[in-house]
Order: C-alpha cells, then structure tokens, then sequence
C-alpha cells in the first residue's frame, strides 16, 4: 500500500506541473490574442483614417505606420525627410460640433502647452520638434520618436 501511495504521488505530482506548464501557455496564448487583436483593431483604424491619402506633411514628414488614435488625435511613427530621423507624428482634429470660440481656446491651450513641451530638455519627458496647422480644424505636433514596449502591451 506505501508504495502504491509513492506512485499516486509522483503521478499527482507530475500533473501539477504539467497543469502549472498549460496554465502559462494559456497565458502567452492569451497576451498574443490580445496583442494581434489590437493590432487589427489599428490595422482598420489606419485604413479609415483620412490621412491615409496624406503620406506627406508638410512637405517634410512621411507617414510609414498607425501607432495609435484616440478621440481627437491619431498617432503615426514617421521619418523626417530634413533631419533624416524617426518621429512620431501626432495629428489632432477639432470636434466639428465644437463652437469657433472653444476651438479657438482649445487652440490657445494646445499652442502654450506645445510652447511648454518645446522649452523642456530632459531625458524623461518626450521632445517637441514642430507643431504646424494642418487645416482650419486640425494640426499635427512632432514629437521624438520612443522605442521600447507598447504601454498597452506592458499593462496587459
């Protein structure tokens, strides 16, 4: 009976680490589906996007990639064509429901906020290289461009 009890044991055992192996696949399988699921969800974002037709801003920034949209802006990794360098290119768009006087204040914070950012030098804090107007309702800031991990990524 002892050692019948030894080999229910070792067999026991032995599933618990195969259970503990399939648990932590089971949990790369899962970061790799979200992963390929933001990546379409930006995928179809980027083919929607109206600045898609725009590959060129500014005679200047060529758009290679999405990186990222929220509510008012989009986000591209870009190559600065004078400076021959990668960067982030932030387009922000106005709400066309807004009123002229809060896009017009909307603006005014942006401006001094960019002026801010722009002033800053430290190796922490991201750098403003431009900001220009793209249209009555939109502009696009130029921001260093940050390698690593995807927040999103890091967080999930």
């Amino acid at each position: 009976l002892s050692e019948q009890d030894e080999i229910w044991k070792l067999q026991a055992l032995s599933l618990k680490r195969e259970e503990s192996l399939l648990q932590d696949e089971k949990q790369k399988l899962d970061r790799e589906r979200i992963i390929h699921f933001r990546d379409y969800i930006r995928f179809q974002k980027e083919s929607m996007s109206a600045w898609r037709r725009c590959p060129i801003l500014a005679d200047r920034y060529l758009l290679l990639s999405m990186l990222g949209k929220g509510g008012f802006s989009e986000v591209y990794k870009a190559f600065d064509l004078v400076e021959l360098r990668g960067v982030a290119c932030k387009i922000h768009e106005l709400n066309p429901h807004w009123t002229e006087e809060k896009k017009l204040n909307y603006m005014r914070h942006t401006t001094r906020e960019s002026q801010i950012q722009k002033a800053l030098d430290h190796p922490r804090v991201v750098k403003l290289y431009d900001v220009f107007e793209l249209s009555g309702d939109s502009f696009c800031t130029i921001l260093e461009l940050c390698s690593g991990e995807d927040l999103d990524q890091v967080l999930a």
